[in-house]
């Protein structure tokens, strides 16, 4: 249940920030066009972009994958594409 709910936030923040990102830019671009010397603009507009961009930062893209030589189980964090060495037999995976 604890990885379903972890699961649904994870994916509903992602939509969120697809989604609102660029409502803000679109909302509050004009604004501070017309307004450059408006601080109050472009405070919302940089604040909107800090809180929209930081659960990207605190999210890990963890995956599980099995070796296809000996069968054992790998937990592993995304970051980018990469090959993964099993830690069981030293087998590369990718």
């Amino acid at each position: 249940m604890l990885i379903f709910i972890h699961r649904l936030f994870f994916m509903s923040a992602r939509a969120f920030l697809i989604v609102a990102v660029p409502f803000v830019v679109l909302f509050y671009s004009p604004e501070v066009v017309e307004h450059p010397e408006s601080t109050h603009a472009w405070g919302i507009f940089l604040f909107s972009f800090l809180c929209a961009l930081t659960p990207m930062f605190l999210f890990k893209y963890v995956i599980r994958v099995r070796c296809p030589r000996c069968k054992h189980k790998l937990d592993r964090e995304i970051i980018g594409s990469g090959n993964y060495d099993c830690e069981h037999c030293g087998a590369s995976i990718s």
